[in-house]
């Protein structure tokens, strides 16, 4: 399944992801928004850490983490838990359709 969702992170800046899910796994995700990421091409580092997961919302953050120390990321706007929050949010709502 195919998603695209925006998710407004509780500090007023926009996520938005590109998802593809098969079942209960992430085939490949790309990440966009208003956020700040150094260096900017880490974001690369933190989608590669998804794919192939399972959708687990603890088991993304911990991905994400680990992605994050090592590649020595730095977020600001947004971090491991309003981006697994809007994966979470983005697969609900496509359930829906």
């Amino acid at each position: 399944m195919k998603l695209n969702y925006d998710y407004k992170v509780p500090s007023g800046k926009l996520l938005r992801l590109a998802l593809d899910v098969e079942g209960e796994t992430i085939n490949s995700i790309q990440i966009c928004g208003d956020f700040f990421i150094h260096p900017e091409d880490s974001i690369c580092a933190l989608e590669d850490s998804l794919k192939g997961v399972r959708l687990d919302k603890e088991l993304m953050k911990e991905k994400l983490s680990e992605a994050i120390k090592e590649n020595n990321v730095e977020l600001f706007g947004v971090d491991e838990e309003a981006i697994a929050q809007a994966i979470i949010n983005a697969v609900n709502s496509g359930s829906d359709e």
